[in-house]
């Protein structure tokens, strides 16, 4: 059983590998569609999203007892990371966008800060 079910693996994976090297990949429109189709079931279908949010919140709630475990291993991760090599990586990967990215960013980190900076004023 388990020779046929790596024999399976292997052969699964090869098909799958071989259609995302061809120039029009079924399996990357078949993922972009079915995650197209789960975007709209969660605008359409408010008790789906009810149960999504509930179920995110409980899985959240059973992973705090281990936050410092995973503020460690996130440390860890992005400590390895080079910050040249890192950022070179996001701004190809983004390209063009990122100028207005940075600009949203500073635009709506300048507009929070100045509401909360009133709301601290208001308080006193």
């Amino acid at each position: 059983m388990s020779a046929w079910l790596a024999s399976s693996w292997h052969q699964i994976r090869d098909l799958l590998l071989h259609d995302l090297e061809s120039p029009s990949p079924q399996l990357r429109r078949t993922i972009a569609v079915m995650i197209a189709s789960f975007g709209e079931t969660l605008r359409t279908d408010a008790a789906i999203c009810e149960r999504l949010d509930a179920t995110i919140e409980a899985v959240v709630a059973e992973a705090l007892p281990w936050r410092s475990e995973l503020i460690r291993f996130v440390t860890a991760v992005v400590r390895r990371w080079e910050p040249c090599s890192f950022s070179d990586r996001i701004e190809a990967a983004v390209g063009a966008d990122l100028q207005y990215i940075r600009m949203n960013g500073t635009v709506v980190g300048g507009l929070v800060g100045g509401v909360l900076h009133l709301l601290a004023m208001s308080t006193q």
